[in-house]
């Protein structure tokens, strides 16, 4: 079947290489998976580091129990809970720190691209 004057007219608007206008799209591609990688790759050790230190504080809560039962009075327990308290905020302080870090490094550094 012969093409209308109408759709040789739209062949030729197009040009001899109908893809041309998008030939970048393969660099594109290959930078989006590049920083698709580098993201997950960031997500996972912030996941690992997030995980150890959860059990790290669980470790320490139910140490911080058992030194409550053992406690003989109050002054001892006071004492033993403001240990405990001081002790989780410095490492929630700490671990807030590391994962700013974490996410600081994986923003800056990018995919690598090569």
């Amino acid at each position: 079947m012969a093409a209308t004057p109408r759709a040789r007219r739209a062949a030729q608007d197009i040009g001899p290489n109908p893809f041309a206008q998008v030939e970048g799209f393969g660099n594109m591609a290959t930078s989006l998976a590049a920083a698709s990688q580098a993201y997950m790759n960031a997500v996972g050790k912030c996941q690992g580091e997030i995980c150890s230190f959860v059990t790290k504080r669980l470790t320490n809560d139910l140490e911080h129990g058992r030194k409550l039962a053992e406690c003989k009075d109050w002054h001892q327990a006071a004492a033993i809970q403001q240990q405990w308290l001081s002790q989780a905020v410095e490492d929630y302080v700490s671990e807030g720190q590391k994962l700013m870090q974490m996410t600081t490094q994986a923003a800056t550094t990018g995919p690598d691209t090569r």
